[in-house]
């Protein structure tokens, strides 16, 4: 999706070289980042220039082929001592945003130097809204900025420094919706889970938002960050090779085209016998209809990061939501909240999941519902049960697929406990208990939920047309 832009009131001007420290964190965040130094230490601004970006190590937590000893550990909750509460908690977040907020603008105006791109007004106004804290302005200027992209008259490499905009409103969006002392934990939870060095991938809006926000202003170890939803864009290509080329070899233009070329050939192929996957539409062949987000441009987003793996050997990559059936699923095990992805060793036709591995995932998640215990069962905190259930049903449907039913159904019945209100893990646990013929065991699930819920029974009787 390309980026257009036009001059406010024709008058934009050309921003001077700033100097910006680029953190690298492609969805994934250096590990050993802990509550209780976010809680309790200033977070430090990350200043220099693009071209000497930061490092991809840290101090990382235990990787999902360690043992139970040493798996990754949920961190739901503050535990920071005198600087607990939400008060205290929103105060850190508000600093961060800040922080984040400036090391984008910096950045922003590094990249408009190196790519000669005139900026309007409005941008720096944007950076200004986020820094003051002022959401209404903040989504006003950025919608503003969004319909602006449509404009023909755009400068050219425009789409270049819009993803550093995206990627602050996302963040702000984030520390709006969620409760602060919960968005610290769940950024944590992805953090502390990664291995040394790790690129992470964030398939979600919050999944790739929140953990930037830590791992850029924690002062502790930096990570490479990607959004997954991103990858097939040409501006979010010239994005990251500007930002994180000197640190990683980055997928080209030239690799994303033959990515959405070999897509719509396949999908082509898939129409042609009634086989298209759910949210998959026939491409006329212009590239332009993989808007991000789409199931279209997931699917190319897999192969490039598949092209990632080839053209970085060695390096471990952390990967959010894998899309099921990819190439990329097959590669795919469970790693605390998130997956490792690694490339198969030879004459390993697909990388498989240990039983080890599936006793960590299921552990993992009963100690996230034992800890959500603590997280009273309100309407302010279903954006955080939502998120963490989701990252159960994903890893469920990977336990499944590896043939591992007791191991997936066990992990599908904790998604329903973390977030009890919530219709979609009930959704997924009777579809999985359907297909393993025990058509009863699903009724009884859809049941119990509303014996919790009273009042849903659309929302159950959905699901139980879908049983059959």
């Amino acid at each position: 999706m390309k980026f257009l832009e036009s001059e406010v009131g024709g008058r934009g001007r050309r921003w001077r070289t700033g100097s910006t420290r680029v953190v690298v964190i492609l969805g994934a965040v250096a590990a050993g980042v802990i509550l209780v130094a976010l809680l309790r230490r200033p977070a430090v601004p990350t200043t220099g220039d693009v071209a000497d970006a930061g490092g991809t190590g840290g101090a990382g937590g235990s990787g999902g082929s360690g043992t139970l000893e040493t798996r990754p550990r949920p961190r739901l909750v503050s535990q920071s001592g005198g600087a607990r509460g939400p008060q205290a908690a929103a105060a850190v977040v508000a600093d961060k945003l800040i922080q984040f907020s400036q090391n984008r603008r910096q950045r922003v105006e590094t990249l408009a130097q190196r790519f000669n791109v005139t900026v309007p007004p409005e941008v720096e106004n944007f950076f200004s809204a986020v820094e003051s804290g002022n959401w209404r302005e903040i989504k006003g200027l950025y919608n503003t900025l969004s319909a602006l992209g449509a404009s023909a008259e755009a400068p050219a490499g425009m789409a270049s420094i819009w993803p550093a905009i995206r990627e602050t409103y996302a963040v702000a969006e984030a520390k709006e919706v969620w409760p602060a002392e919960q968005l610290l934990s769940y950024g944590e939870s992805v953090l502390s889970s990664l291995k040394p060095g790790m690129v992470y991938v964030g398939g979600s809006g919050y999944g790739q938002a929140i953990p930037s926000l830590l791992n850029e202003t924690s002062g502790d170890g930096r990570a490479v960050l990607l959004d997954q939803v991103m990858l097939s864009d040409p501006g979010y290509v010239d994005y990251l090779t500007a930002v994180y080329g000197d640190q990683l070899a980055i997928p080209s233009q030239e690799d994303a085209e033959r990515a959405k070329k070999r897509y719509i050939q396949e999908v082509g192929l898939r129409a042609e016998n009634n086989q298209l996957l759910e949210g998959e539409v026939t491409p006329t062949g212009d590239a332009r209809e993989l808007t991000p987000g789409s199931a279209g441009a997931t699917a190319v987003s897999d192969k490039l990061l598949l092209v990632l793996l080839a053209k970085n050997p060695g390096m471990s990559v952390a990967v959010e939501k894998p899309t099921p059936g990819s190439p990329l699923y097959e590669l795919a095990t469970p790693m605390g909240p998130i997956f490792e992805v690694r490339s198969p060793a030879p004459g390993e036709e697909a990388v498989k999941t240990t039983a080890a591995q599936a006793e960590q995932s299921v552990q993992y998640w009963r100690d996230t519902v034992d800890r959500m215990q603590t997280v009273p069962d309100t309407e302010e905190s279903q954006v955080t049960r939502r998120s963490f259930a989701e990252m159960a049903v994903a890893q469920a449907k990977l336990l499944a697929s590896r043939s591992l039913g007791a191991e997936a159904e066990q992990t599908y019945r904790s998604a329903v406990d973390i977030a009890p209100s919530s219709i979609a893990p009930v959704g997924e646990l009777a579809s999985f208990l359907h297909g393993a013929g025990r058509t009863s065991d699903a009724q009884q699930a859809l049941e119990d939920y509303l014996k919790r819920n009273p009042g849903k029974e659309a929302e159950v009787d959905y699901f139980r047309s879908r049983l059959g």
